[in-house]
């Protein structure tokens, strides 16, 4: 029995599992540097920057953001304890800011973005629920009439 299990047939699957394992533990510590790297990558041509991100993954994949912000030009996204719920396909979030940036002329001009035609755009059939209990809207664009009286 003991010749069985020294042979080296076994070492290349436990080595493999080994190094598969601290693959998984160690992208799971390192979760939200490698998200904020990941996203800051793939949407560098919208120059989209993310300063804070804090998340976890339950062991039924549903997500919980304590807290994320999306800086982008022109606009600037706080989002507070959201919660994305695989099994309702739902998605609450306690509190929204976005705040408008007014851009000087002077400054670098985002990436062109074309717009969309609507008419042939498909959504998912299966768009989760939203739910967002507190919204903050920052403009100059967006004022009341009291406001434009004074």
């Amino acid at each position: 029995m003991g010749k069985l299990f020294s042979k080296k047939r076994y070492l290349l699957p436990i080595v493999c599992l080994t190094f598969l394992l601290i693959s998984l533990i160690t992208a799971y510590v390192f979760r939200n540097s490698l998200t904020v790297f990941f996203i800051e990558r793939y949407a560098n041509e919208q120059s989209i920057k993310v300063n804070c991100l804090a998340f976890d993954i339950s062991s039924r994949l549903n997500v919980h953001i304590e807290q994320a912000c999306i800086h982008m030009p022109g606009l600037t996204v706080d989002i507070h304890n959201a919660h994305f719920s695989r099994q309702q396909n739902s998605v609450f979030i306690d509190s929204l800011s976005v705040e408008h940036i007014k851009q000087n002329s002077a400054d670098e001009s985002p990436a062109f973005v074309s717009p969309l035609d609507l008419n042939q755009w498909q959504l998912p059939a299966n768009l989760p629920r939203l739910q967002i209990d507190n919204v903050t809207f920052k403009s100059c664009l967006l004022y009341t009439s009291d406001a434009a009286d004074e």
